[in-house]
């Protein structure tokens, strides 16, 4: 069998500003294998828009932009950055909710 732990906090710093943070270990004695990852994230309002972030212990940053242009319609902007594997990734989108 195997182990898990996961550990969150998550704070509304303000009214526009929320942060957290995750902790997760695995143990799996029959394997001789452990492993653990920390993340941490925020998350900011604008009058428009509303940015969030977040970064890992595996070198990994991701960043969302969704900008409001009209009641169910948001533009999008993201972004992956891979320290460890060298690798980027940036994304643009359209949301529409009905």
């Amino acid at each position: 069998g195997s182990n898990i732990l996961t550990t969150s906090y998550w704070r509304k710093v303000s009214e526009k500003c929320e942060a957290g943070a995750e902790l997760q270990m695995i143990n799996v004695p029959s394997q001789g294998r452990r492993e653990a990852s920390c993340s941490v994230g925020v998350k900011y309002d604008f009058a428009m828009s509303t940015f969030r972030a977040m970064a890992d212990n595996f070198g990994k940053v991701q960043m969302l932009l969704e900008e409001k242009i009209a009641p169910g319609f948001s533009f999008l902007l993201s972004g992956e950055l891979d320290h460890l594997k060298g690798e980027n990734k940036f994304g643009i989108g359209i949301n529409l909710e009905s």
